[in-house]
């Protein structure tokens, strides 16, 4: 479990709970390379800002609540809740072989706000990544 936060114009406070198992092969070449697993799930909670307006449509998206009180008379109602904001899992597998190590991490991302105006990253991701110990 981790706690954040965001410092920007609208700051906000998230949580994040991570579930992970390491694990390696047993070495070979000489005992200088070995393959590491490292699957994850990642859940993170945080307030959920809600707009809902008289023709019944209902914009849910997480962070700041950027909004100002509605006008009098406005058909607009604002709440805001703490709940889960993101869900994603992966599984990097990593080949290392003395000072380098060369990882693939596939994974998967899954929002759950139904905004349309709020970019989020969903769906199939994947990242490389190559390391160079020079100490």
């Amino acid at each position: 479990m981790s706690a954040g936060g965001l410092f920007a114009e609208d700051s906000w406070f998230y949580l994040q709970a991570r579930n992970s198992r390491y694990f390696e092969t047993p070495s070979f070449a000489g005992g200088k390379a070995f393959f590491s697993f490292d699957p994850y799930v990642n859940l993170i909670f945080g307030t959920i800002y809600t707009i809902e307006t008289t023709e019944d449509t209902t914009t849910t998206f997480p962070g700041h609540g950027g909004w100002h009180r509605p006008p009098q008379g406005s058909s607009t109602s604002y709440s805001q809740r703490f709940g889960l904001i993101e869900m994603d899992f992966g599984l990097p597998v990593a080949f290392s072989y003395d000072f380098f190590t060369f990882e693939v991490e596939p994974g998967y991302v899954l929002p759950f706000n139904s905004g349309t105006d709020t970019a989020s990253a969903e769906g199939f991701i994947i990242l490389l990544s190559a390391f160079f110990r020079i100490f």
